[in-house]
C-alpha cells in the first residue's frame, strides 16, 4: 500500500474515457485496466506516460497479442517476399509481393509450409503497425534464396518504448520458475 499514490488526472483521465469503447475486446481491455491501475503505483510512475493511451487506442488484438509474445520472450517473427531485379539503367532494386497478387499466390504453392505462417499477410500488417507505433524494431534479417525470389525473415525486439510500455500496460509474464515447475 506504501506505492499506491493519488494518479495523475492527464494519465488516468484521457485512459478511462478511452477504455470505454474497447469493453467488448478482451486483449486491449486487459491493457487498458493495466495502464489504469499502474496510475496508482509509484513504482511504475518513472515509466508512465500519456501518449500509451493513443497506443492502445491504435493497436488490433492481433497486435496486443504479438506484443505479448514478445514481452513473454517468446519472439515474433515475420517474412516478405521478393524478387531481386536489375533496371534498364543497372540499379538493382527489390520487388515486394503481397498476399494478393496473382504471383505471389502461384509461388505460395511451393513454399515448405515452415515459411507459410511466416508470410501471414496479417503478421506483417501487426508487425508494421507494431514497428510504426515504435514498440519493435528489426532485430535482425535471415534472408533465403529460392530461385527466382527471395523470403526475407524478421526477427523483432521490444525497443526501449516497447519496454516502458509493456511494462505498463501488460500483464507480467510469467516466472520462470513457473514455467519450470509444469
Amino acid at each position: 500500500m506504501e506505492d499506491r499514490i493519488k494518479p495523475h488526472e492527464s494519465l488516468i483521465g484521457p485512459a478511462i474515457d478511452a477504455a470505454e469503447h474497447f469493453l467488448d475486446n478482451e486483449a486491449l481491455r486487459i491493457m487498458f485496466a493495466q495502464r489504469i491501475a499502474s496510475c496508482y503505483d509509484r513504482r511504475k510512475e518513472i515509466h508512465n506516460h500519456p501518449s500509451f493511451t493513443n497506443i492502445i487506442q491504435g493497436l488490433s488484438p492481433y497486435d496486443a497479442w504479438n506484443l505479448q509474445m514478445v514481452h513473454n520472450g517468446l519472439g515474433f517473427q515475420c517474412s516478405l517476399i521478393y524478387q531481386e531485379m536489375s533496371t534498364e539503367k543497372g540499379d538493382d532494386i527489390r520487388v515486394y509481393y503481397n498476399h494478393n497478387d496473382s504471383y505471389y499466390r502461384s509461388t505460395m504453392t511451393n513454399i515448405k509450409e515452415e515459411y507459410k505462417e511466416l508470410l501471414d499477410p496479417w503478421k506483417v500488417s501487426s508487425a508494421n503497425s507494431l514497428e510504426r507505433a515504435g514498440l519493435i524494431t528489426v532485430e535482425k534479417i535471415i534472408k533465403e534464396k529460392h530461385k527466382p525470389f527471395v523470403i526475407e525473415t524478421r526477427i523483432y525486439s521490444l525497443t526501449d518504448l516497447g519496454s516502458a510500455f509493456c511494462s505498463i500496460c501488460l500483464p507480467e509474464p510469467p516466472k520462470k520458475e513457473d514455467n519450470d515447475a509444469n
